[in-house]
């Protein structure tokens, strides 16, 4: 069994959105856009006490993985809008059926 499985943006938005949303007590959601040719990005944002929403990103502190605000989006998204938006519950639901794994998550 493969013991270092990389993360990428599907459990990466997943884990920003809780670490950030539970601590902050802030609402958080993903965001889903288009790269082209059937491929998506999701990014997870929190909503600032302004009411305007800002990306998460994940990061290694030296003893753990935690969330913070990130300026920036994905680069092959900068200047798009986001397709859809999920809450966590929706997005773990639809990533479920997605990949086949409602017995598992």
């Amino acid at each position: 069994m493969n013991t270092s499985i990389p993360t990428w943006c599907v459990p990466s938005s997943v884990l920003c959105a809780l670490i950030y949303g539970i601590h902050e007590r802030r609402p958080v959601r993903i965001a889903i856009f288009d790269l082209g040719e059937g491929v998506h990005h999701a990014q997870a944002q929190a909503q600032a006490e302004d009411g305007q929403w800002e990306y998460l990103t994940e990061y290694w502190t030296g003893a753990c993985m935690a969330a913070k605000l990130y300026r920036e989006n994905h680069p092959d998204c900068v200047g798009k809008e986001p397709i859809r938006y999920y809450t966590v519950r929706e997005f773990l639901e639809q990533q479920s059926k997605a990949l086949g794994l409602e017995g598992i998550l």
